[in-house]
């Protein structure tokens, strides 16, 4: 188990001397919200905030994209520093388009999948992921209660992996 410590979450007053006592601490990941207020009803960080932490920190940062069109993000991030980007599934009509043009921007790519999003689509893409985000809660604000019934994706996404031959990192948001 790896624990990814969220900025959405932060002081924004103090987010310098909260990334530097995570650091100290041993978090294993950053994990960043980049959110448009069209696909969810709110806005998190933004790139500059992502250029800061990684001028101050080598942990690894995860950015979660929670964005209408997320291919309209993909340099931004990859100028900013992101090292691990997810997407959530509704959005993006063609998927391993987008999977390798994460790739090829030199990012580790994962799928965000929400509560109700049904896994039919996995089989298809499990194989170029890098990494699969479950969502136990709906996205866009942060202190939701958690949607138990979540959990069983996380098994059946293991059980998909495990068949494939793969050792594919679940996150939990």
């Amino acid at each position: 188990m790896q624990v990814s410590a969220s900025l959405m979450c932060a002081n924004p007053l103090n987010i310098e001397r909260d990334v530097r006592e995570l650091d100290a601490a041993g978090i294993d990941f950053w994990h960043m919200d980049i959110m448009d207020g069209v696909y969810v009803p709110n806005l998190a960080l933004n790139f500059d905030t992502i250029k800061a932490v990684r001028q101050i920190s080598r942990v690894p940062i995860d950015t979660h994209l929670m964005v209408q069109s997320p291919a309209d993000y993909l340099e931004m991030c990859a100028d900013a520093g992101v090292d691990y980007l997810s997407f959530h599934i509704e959005q993006v009509p063609f998927p391993h388009r987008l999977i390798q043009r994460i790739k090829d921007l030199g990012m580790k790519v994962g799928v965000a999948i929400n509560p109700a999003t049904d896994l039919d689509f996995l089989p298809y893409i499990i194989d170029k992921l890098d990494y699969v985000l479950v969502m136990t809660v709906e996205p866009g604000f942060a202190g939701q209660r958690f949607i138990g019934n979540t959990l069983p994706k996380i098994a059946a996404i293991r059980a998909l992996a495990e068949e494939r031959g793969l050792d594919l990192p679940i996150q939990v948001d």
